[in-house]
C-alpha cells in the first residue's frame, strides 16, 4: 500500500518539480505564398531559444536558432516563435524537428506545401469552433477528408474575456494539434479570420484588444486583421475583419477595392469573414416583420433589441463590401456567427441573379449554443438552411466547376452544390 501511495505521489509531483524546458504548442500558418513557404508557430516554456530544422525526406534544407518573444509575462510565461520558411518546392512533403537546446524536449511535425495548380485543391471552411465534445469529433472528420488547408471564420475558444483566460486558448490549440492530422501524419496549415469572441469587447476595438489572435497567428506582414492569400494560380482568398478591430469602411474598403482590382482576372475569388451579410438567424434588411418588431421594442422601451435583429456589422458589410463583391463577381462569400448551416441562391445587388455570388455559412463547427435559421421563412434567397448541426464546408476545385459539400460531425454530407466555372481552369 505504501508503494502505491509513493508511486502516485511521484507521478503527480513530477511536473511540478520538473525543470526541463518544453514545447507547449507547434502549428502551421502562412505568412507568404502558400505553394513555396510555410510559417511555423511555436510556444516554448522556460527557454526563450529553440532550434528548428526542416528536412526534405532525410536531407536538411533549413536550420535556425530562434529567440522567442515573451508573452503572458507574470501570468503563465511563454515564448512565441513565428518562423517563415521560403523557397520550398510546391506539393512536397517536409518534416520539421523542433528542439530545445541542451534538453531532450523535441517535437516533430510533417506537412505538405500546396500545389501551384488550383485544380484538385481540397479546402475545409468553417468557424465558431469551441472546445466541446462535438468540436473534437468534427476535427477528426475534417482530418479524415484530408484537405490541403483549413480556413476559419472566427470565434475560437469562447468566453475569453481577459489575458488570464489563456488556458482556453491552450485547450483549443491542443484540440487542433491533436486531431487536425491527416492519415499520412501531416498537419493541416490554417488560415484564420477574426471574430467577436477573439476580441476583448467584441466590436469596434483597437487591435491591441485581440492579444491572443494577434500574437498566436502570424499571417501577414501588416499589423491588421485583413489580408489576401493566393491558393494555386487561380484562387485568391480575402480574409476580412467584420468590424472587430477595423471598420468595414475606410481603409479596409479601400484595401479590398484595390485587391479585387489587382486580382480581377483570377477565376475564383473567395471571401471569409465572421458577421454575415445574409444572416440565417438575424435580419439582413428592414422587412415589414422587422419594422413591426422594431416598433414594438420602441414602445416597450427595449429599442436596444432592434440592434440584435439587424446587427450594425451586417448593415456595414452590406453598404461597403457587397457592392464590391457584385462589381468584381466574387465567387463565394463564407459567412459565420449565426451557428447554422446556410446556402443562399446566387445573389447580386441584393436579389437572386444567375451571375451572382454564392454565400455559405453560418459558422457551426462546434458552438455550444445553436439556433434555428428563422430567416429561411422570410427571405426567398435562401436555398438551404439547417439548425442545430455541427458541420464544415468541404470545397473541391475541379477544371470546370467547384463542388461544395457540407459535412456533418457524423461524417456524412448534408448538403451539396456544384458551381460551374464556365471555361476550364
Amino acid at each position: 500500500m505504501k508503494w502505491i501511495i509513493l508511486s502516485f505521489a511521484l507521478i503527480f509531483s513530477a511536473p511540478i518539480f520538473s525543470k526541463s524546458p518544453s514545447i507547449r504548442h507547434a502549428y502551421l500558418t502562412w505568412k507568404d505564398y502558400t505553394a513555396k513557404s510555410i510559417t511555423i508557430n511555436i510556444h516554448s516554456l522556460q527557454s526563450d531559444t529553440i532550434s528548428v530544422t526542416l528536412y526534405d525526406k532525410e536531407t536538411q534544407v533549413y536550420h535556425i536558432q530562434s529567440k522567442g518573444k515573451l508573452f503572458l509575462k507574470g501570468i503563465s510565461p511563454r515564448y512565441l516563435h513565428h518562423i517563415p520558411v521560403h523557397n520550398l518546392d510546391p506539393d512536397s512533403l517536409y518534416k520539421i524537428v523542433i528542439r530545445i537546446p541542451d534538453s531532450t524536449s523535441t517535437k516533430t511535425i510533417k506537412f505538405k506545401t500546396l500545389p501551384e495548380s488550383s485544380v484538385g485543391l481540397r479546402l475545409a471552411f468553417g468557424g465558431d469552433w469551441e472546445t466541446c465534445d462535438n468540436g473534437e469529433q468534427i476535427a477528426k472528420v475534417i482530418a479524415y477528408r484530408h484537405p490541403h488547408a483549413l480556413i476559419m471564420g472566427g470565434d475560437y475558444p469562447r468566453f475569453v474575456e481577459s489575458i488570464h483566460d489563456y488556458q482556453k486558448w491552450d485547450e483549443w490549440l491542443d484540440m487542433i494539434e491533436t486531431h487536425i492530422i491527416k492519415k499520412d501524419g501531416c498537419s493541416i496549415p490554417m488560415i484564420l479570420a477574426i471574430g467577436n469572441h477573439d476580441v476583448f469587447g467584441a466590436y469596434d476595438q483597437p487591435r491591441m484588444n485581440a492579444p491572443f489572435f494577434n500574437n498566436y497567428f502570424k499571417q501577414s506582414s501588416y499589423k491588421r486583421n485583413y489580408f489576401a492569400k493566393t491558393l494555386g494560380k487561380d484562387i485568391v482568398l480575402f480574409i476580412l475583419d467584420s468590424g472587430h478591430t477595423a471598420e468595414h469602411g475606410g481603409e479596409q474598403t479601400k484595401w479590398l477595392a484595390k485587391m479585387l482590382e489587382r486580382h480581377k482576372d483570377k477565376r475564383i475569388k473567395l471571401a471569409v469573414y465572421h458577421v454575415p451579410i445574409y444572416p440565417s438567424v438575424r435580419f439582413s434588411k428592414e422587412t415589414l416583420l422587422f419594422k413591426t418588431a422594431d416598433l414594438f421594442f420602441q414602445l416597450t422601451g427595449e429599442d436596444w433589441k432592434s440592434e440584435i435583429l439587424i446587427s450594425k456589422q451586417t448593415r456595414a458589410a452590406k453598404k461597403h463590401w457587397a457592392p464590391l463583391f457584385d462589381k468584381y463577381n466574387l465567387t463565394c462569400g463564407f459567412e459565420h456567427h449565426e451557428h447554422c448551416l446556410k446556402r443562399t441562391k446566387l445573389i447580386k445587388n441584393g436579389a437572386i441573379h444567375e451571375n451572382g455570388t454564392l454565400y455559405l455559412g453560418d459558422g457551426a463547427l462546434g458552438p455550444c449554443y445553436q439556433h434555428t435559421p428563422i430567416q429561411t421563412f422570410i427571405n426567398d434567397y435562401f436555398a438551404k438552411t439547417i439548425g442545430f448541426i455541427n458541420f464544415f464546408w468541404l470545397v473541391e476545385i475541379r477544371e470546370d466547376h467547384i463542388r461544395y459539400r457540407a459535412v456533418g460531425s457524423h461524417g456524412r454530407t448534408v448538403d451539396e452544390y456544384i458551381q460551374p466555372l464556365g471555361v476550364k481552369l
